[in-house]
Order: structure tokens, then sequence, then C-alpha cells
């Protein structure tokens, strides 16, 4: 279930994105998800990639999960949804990669992760940033830094050429004096 918690303290108001997970009494699975810095802000058309880590907390021989893979909105709308079947004897990690599709609006998203075995079910969940202004000022602060290179070596060739000229110009005069 996802929702938002709004804390309010004196003029200031906080929204904090909740994401409550129902599992199973006696899970089998104990799920990790991580999602690198680099793809905590992504934008459309750009892949998001993050590590899954299982771990089976009952030991027993390999078996086969449903592992399902799902992008929410923060109102709950579906954006991707996907599923596999691994293999697993006592605990495994991953690193897989999804693609955020070209028309995905600005926003915040959770990514749901869902082990399923024998009718038991864990899972884990992370919220990402798509379209956020942090990736966007990381673009135009180095864009405002190589046009500031440029402007300044600009500046100095010209600043050279006028001395240049200027020393040229005081040879002449004292010739003609």
């Amino acid at each position: 279930y996802l929702g938002k918690i709004y804390v309010k303290s004196g003029g200031l108001t906080k929204e904090i994105l909740v994401s409550i997970e129902v599992v199973s009494k006696e899970s089998l699975f104990d799920i990790v998800l991580e999602i690198p810095k680099k793809y905590q802000d992504v934008l459309p058309g750009e892949e998001i990639s993050f590590k899954v880590s299982l771990t089976r907390m009952v030991e027993s021989d390999k078996k086969d999960v449903i592992i399902n893979y799902t992008i929410k909105d923060e109102e709950g709308n579906l954006i991707i949804s996907g599923e596999e079947t691994k293999a697993i004897e006592t605990s495994m990690s991953y690193v897989k990669e999804v693609k955020i599709p070209e028309e995905t609006k600005y926003g915040k998203y959770v990514l749901y992760v869902q082990v399923i075995y024998e009718g038991k079910v864990a899972s884990a969940s992370k919220w990402f940033n798509v379209g956020t202004k942090s990736k966007l000022v990381g673009v135009m602060f180095w864009f405002v830094v190589v046009v500031v290179i440029l402007i300044i070596s600009i500046a100095f060739v010209i600043l050279v050429i006028y001395l240049k000229n200027v020393k040229e110009g005081s040879k002449v005069t004292k010739k003609e004096s």
C-alpha cells in the first residue's frame, strides 16, 4: 500500500512517502533491495538499476521462486511490471535493470520486489525519482562550468592580442621620435 504522511510544524509542511508491505507471517525469504545513488534520480527513457539480495530463512534443497518487479507512481498507478523465476538454495544476489518508459511523468516512484514461494510472500520496496531537479541541476551545473571556462579563455586570448598590439604600437611610436 502506498501513501503519504504530512508533518506540519509552524508554517512548514513536509511530505513523507510511505509504502506498507503485507507479507506472510512465516516468510521463507529475507529480501534486501538496493538502488545505487546513481540510479535514485533518473530521466524518462533511462534505465534504473537495482540489486536484489535473497536469503532463505529455512535450509532446503535448491528451489524455484517467483520474483515480481513492479514500479508504481506515488498514486499507486502501475508503470512497469515483470516476473522472473530463479532457483535459490541458500542465498543469492543479482543486479536487474529496467528501462523507464519515455512517457513517464516527472515525480516519485516506488520499486516493489516480491518473492513468492509455496504460497508465502516476502517483499521489499524503495522510492526513487524520475526527472528530478537534482539530476537536471547537475547537468545545468556542468553546462555553466563549460560556458564560464569558454568565456575566460576567450577573454584571455583577447587580452593577449590587445597587449601584443599595445606593445607593438609603443615600438612604432618610439621609432618615429
